[in-house]
C-alpha cells in the first residue's frame, strides 16, 4: 500500500506550508492529492484520514475534480510513512518533516533567531521546489 501511495503522491500530490489568513506567518503543513477519480480520494481518506473536497468544473467540458487533503500531525505521519518510497517528492517530504519536528519541539515558546532562520530557509526552499515542479 505505501509504495502505491507514494507513487500517487509523486505524480499527483502537493506538499506545502499553510499561511494564516493570507499573512506571511506560516502555521502548518498541508498535503493534498487532486484527481478526477473520486474512488482514489476516498481510498486515501480511508487509509490516512483527512478529508475529500469536491470542485465542480466551471465549464461543462471539464470533469469534477476531487481533492484529498490532510494537515499538520496527520500530514507529518503520512510523510514519514511514505518517505522511503518517494522519488520526485522526497526532498519536499524531508523538508516538511524537519519543519514539523522543529515546531513540535518548540512547545509554544517563541522562535530563537536560529530557529526562525531555519524555518524561513525551509519555507523558501519548499516554495522554490513547488514552483520548479509547475514549470515542467
Amino acid at each position: 500500500v505505501l509504495p502505491y501511495t507514494a507513487g500517487i503522491m509523486d505524480g499527483e500530490g502537493t506538499i506545502r506550508f499553510r499561511k494564516r489568513n493570507k499573512t506571511l506567518q506560516y502555521v502548518g503543513l498541508e498535503i493534498y492529492i487532486t484527481n478526477t477519480n473520486e474512488w482514489l480520494c476516498h481510498w486515501l481518506q480511508m487509509h490516512y484520514g483527512g478529508s475529500v473536497l469536491i470542485k465542480k468544473p466551471r465549464e461543462e467540458v471539464h470533469n469534477i475534480v476531487y481533492r484529498w487533503q490532510i494537515t499538520d500531525r496527520q500530514a507529518h505521519r503520512f510523510l514519514e510513512a511514505v518517505l522511503p518510497y518517494l522519488q520526485l517528492k522526497r526532498l519536499h517530504a524531508e523538508i516538511a518533516i524537519a519543519f514539523c519536528e522543529t515546531r513540535g519541539r518548540r512547545r509554544r515558546r517563541r522562535l530563537t533567531e536560529e530557529e526562525r532562520a531555519i524555518e524561513e530557509a525551509q519555507i523558501i526552499t519548499m516554495t522554490n521546489l513547488n514552483k520548479r515542479g509547475k514549470s515542467r
